[in-house]
Formats: C-alpha cells, sequence, structure tokens
C-alpha cells in the first residue's frame, strides 16, 4: 500500500534559519513571527519604532529533520521491537493522534506506520484512527486531510473523541478519581500514540500518556485531572520527574496498555525537529530530555513590554494563553514584564474564539485567566493588550479581564504603547511562545 504524506504546508519562509527575523526599516525595526499553524504557516511582520530597545528573543531551536530521518526512527525504535513484530496477530489495532492544537505533523508518520502494520498481514480494514480531543471540539474532514494526508483520511475509519458518551470505566486513578477511557480504545488489542512533547503548564510537557488522560478520557474524569491544576496546585512547566499530575497520567496509560509510542519535538517554525519511538515511558523521556534543550531560551526579565506570539497553538483564543508558557516560573524576582508594564498576547486566530467543553463560559471549570492558577500571577498588576486581526471584543470578554485592549491591527498595538511610554522602552518578543521555556528553569 502506497500512501501520500498529504498536507504539505509547513515551510514558513525560505529563510534556512530562525523564520523569526530583525531587520531596520529607516524609523521601524522590523521582526517576523511565525503565523496561522496549520492554516496558512505565514510570516507575520511587526514593526516598531527605532528608537525602542527591542528584543528579539527565540529558543535554542533546532533544523527540521527528513522524511527519511523519521522513517528509519520509527523502523529502529530504540526501547522496544520493531513495529512490524509487535502488530503480528493483533485484530483490532488502535492509532491514536492529536488534533490541529498542536504542531504534530502525523502526515509525515501515519504512512509509515501503517505500511508497518500491512506488512505485518494486517488488513487496512482493522484499523482506526482515534482523535484524541479531551474536550476540544471534533475534527472536520478538512482538518483531518491537513493532519494526516487525504489518502490516509481516504483509506481509515477516523473517529473523534467524544468525552461525554462511549465511556468505560477502568478503575481508579493514582489520585483516586474515577477513570472512564474511550471504549474504542480500551478495547483495542494494539494501541499505539502519535504527540507533540511540547510544554505544557500543569503537565510538565504534553505527548506521551497526555494523549490518554485527559486526550481520551471522559468529562467527569477530565475535570478531576484539571481541577487541581486550575486552583494553582500541582503540576510545573518543563519539569515530568516528580510532577503528580505527569504520574497520573503516566499510570493511566499504563493501566490501559500503550503497545508502541512516537514522539515528536518541534522547532520555532512548528516543523519535526526531532522523533522518539519505542515503549511508552522510555520513548517519551528520550523526547523530553531533547525537548528541553531545543526550547530553552535565555528569558530577560523587568521587560517594559513582553509580545507573546501563540504559535504553533495559535488557532484559536482558547489555545492563545499557551504564548505564556515562556514565563515558566512563579518566582517573584523572575518576572519576565515587570510589575506595571505590559503583555501584548498575539493570536492569528483563524478558529474564532475556539472550542473548550470544560473551560468555556457556562461550562464547569470555566474562569477567567487572570482567576487561573496558571495565569493569575502573570495578569496581575499589568495592563493586557490581544492582537488578533481576526477577532472581535466579545470573542476575548469571558477570558480577559475588562480593561483588555483588543486590536485588529499592529500599528494599533505600537500607537496604545507609545500612549503609556513616552521614553524609550524595552521590548521583549517571544516569537514561539507556547514552545518556549525558561532555562532557568532547569
Amino acid at each position: 500500500m502506497s500512501l501520500s504524506t498529504g498536507f504539505r504546508s509547513r515551510d514558513l519562509s525560505s529563510e534556512k534559519e530562525n523564520p523569526c527575523l530583525s531587520s531596520a526599516m529607516g524609523d521601524y525595526l522590523s521582526i517576523k513571527i511565525p503565523w496561522k499553524c496549520w492554516f496558512g504557516n505565514e510570516l507575520f511582520n511587526l514593526t516598531f519604532p527605532s528608537n525602542w530597545d527591542v528584543k528579539n528573543i527565540s529558543m535554542n531551536d533546532a533544523k527540521p529533520i527528513s522524511d527519511e530521518e523519521i522513517r528509519t526512527k520509527i523502523l529502529n525504535p530504540s526501547s522496544s521491537q520493531r513495529l512490524k513484530e509487535l502488530v503480528k496477530g493483533k485484530s483490532k489495532p488502535v492509532i491514536v493522534i492529536d488534533d490541529l492544537h498542536r504542531p504534530t505533523e502525523s502526515y509525515r508518520i501515519v504512512p509509515i506506520i501503517l505500511k508497518e502494520m500491512t506488512d505485518a498481514g494486517i488488513e487496512t480494514e482493522q484499523i482506526d484512527i482515534l482523535v484524541s480531543l479531551g474536550a476540544h471540539r471534533p475534527m472536520s474532514r478538512e482538518d483531518l486531510e491537513k493532519k494526516i494526508g487525504n489518502d490516509v483520511v481516504n483509506t481509515l475509519k477516523v473517529y473523534n473523541h467524544n468525552p461525554y458518551e462511549n465511556l468505560k470505566l477502568i478503575g481508579k486513578s493514582s489520585l483516586g478519581g474515577s477513570l472512564y477511557l474511550n471504549r474504542f480504545l480500551v478495547e483495542s488489542d494494539m494501541k499505539i500514540i502519535i504527540g507533540s512533547v511540547i510544554p505544557h503548564p500543569y503537565a510538565g510537557f504534553g505527548g506521551g500518556a497526555k494523549l490518554i488522560l485527559p486526550g481520551l478520557a471522559g468529562i467527569d474524569t477530565i475535570e478531576q485531572n484539571h481541577k487541581l491544576a486550575y486552583a494553582g496546585k500541582s503540576g510545573t512547566i518543563g519539569i515530568v520527574e516528580g510532577n503528580e499530575r505527569r504520574d497520573e497520567m503516566e499510570n493511566t496509560a499504563k493501566m490501559v496498555g500503550i503497545d508502541f509510542s512516537v514522539n515528536t519535538v518541534s522547532n520555532s517554525k512548528g516543523q519535526t525537529a526531532g522523533i522518539f519511538a519505542g515503549r511508552l515511558t522510555e520513548s517519551y523521556c528520550e523526547a523530553v530530555k531533547y525537548a528541553q534543550k531545543v526550547y530553552a531560551t535565555n528569558v530577560p526579565y523587568n521587560l517594559d513590554v513582553g509580545v507573546f506570539n501563540a504559535f504553533p497553538k495559535d488557532n484559536g483564543v482558547v489555545q492563545s494563553f499557551s504564548a505564556l508558557n515562556v514565563w515558566s516560573t512563579h518566582n517573584e524576582n523572575k518576572q519576565v514584564v515587570k510589575p506595571g508594564g505590559t503583555i501584548v498576547i498575539c493570536s492569528s486566530s483563524p478558529d474564532g474564539v475556539g472550542y473548550h467543553g470544560l473551560t468555556d463560559k457556562g461550562m464547569r471549570l470555566h474562569m477567567r485567566r487572570d482567576k487561573h492558577g496558571s495565569f493569575k500571577h502573570i495578569f496581575s498588576n499589568r495592563k493586557i493588550i490581544f492582537f488578533s486581526p481576526t477577532l472581535i471584543r466579545k470573542d476575548i470578554q469571558d477570558f480577559l479581564p475588562e480593561t483588555t485592549l483588543l486590536c485588529r491591527k499592529w500599528s494599533l498595538v505600537v500607537e496604545e504603547l507609545k500612549k503609556t511610554y513616552h521614553t524609550k522602552i524595552e521590548v521583549g518578543v517571544f516569537p514561539s511562545g507556547p514552545l518556549q521555556i525558561d532555562k532557568h528553569v532547569f
């Protein structure tokens, strides 16, 4: 079976390295940031007065790897038998993928997985794909064509996870909560997961076991998993060892039994910069070590203005607060933006507000982000500007303080900053905020 890799619009520019370039244009300084992950993958130009002290604060970053390197890594896992051997004799295999809120280039990975399975004698009719959504919206056919490619969509049955139905109780979590998981996952006899290891405010990093809990859990189980973290009582960004929230996810995945795990690390363009395949825990730990190096950022403190771009999680308001992942510490002496300063969140938001069945207004864990345990220390005593060409004020008012300013043009952001700062100011631009981690955390 030959399957094409489908969607390929991940090259943000013809530049060889970092897309976040700085240049001077007369009285203005220009910085290009990545923009519209999965919805165009472009560059957006931010301009600043040339007399401002503007720093382009990028992560360590890494070059993208080739299709052949991806294939080699999957066919030669470091911590398990080859997938072709593991899948022999199975009758109900399932491949778990994440959605467009993550930069995982599954269209480059799934065809390799499928060939391994069919080479082992598994018929394509036996194989299902299960989308790990948690409480996110279902993926449309257009979404799936981007994520896994046209040929795969036309070959396999794809199921969107539903956190309200088709669930099975498998026991209690390590923290005592009832574990309701997707029935198709639980009843499968071969479970393969594919995800991105990207920073997460309480899980340390996403990917791996997080595709199971909360990704394929029932809404009550997702609520139990999120509740303490929303109060700021558990979990640390960039840290998995000793992280009780991460431990709960790992233990749950072990209970359900994951047979093969593929973990990717992204670069600042959202491209695959590393891939680690094999057993659940071993492959994930390898990916985390690499991710900590790639995402590490030399963060300055006490800036007047911080500009936090939400790429590659910039497709809607709900996910855009991940732009603040780079503000990785609660240490009062390590505040990225000084008290009284200004936070600017940039999001292309082609999907509008977005959707979250647990945290949207009217849902059981809804709260404004300035009340949220992961963000309230950041938003306290600072001005907030939200920049997005696609949104209106009502789109952000459920999530941010009433004093938040929405700007649909970048020039309006600059004009607003000029009103506040009448002298030279220090501005830091974080072009890939959701991926960046303050190196001082480690």
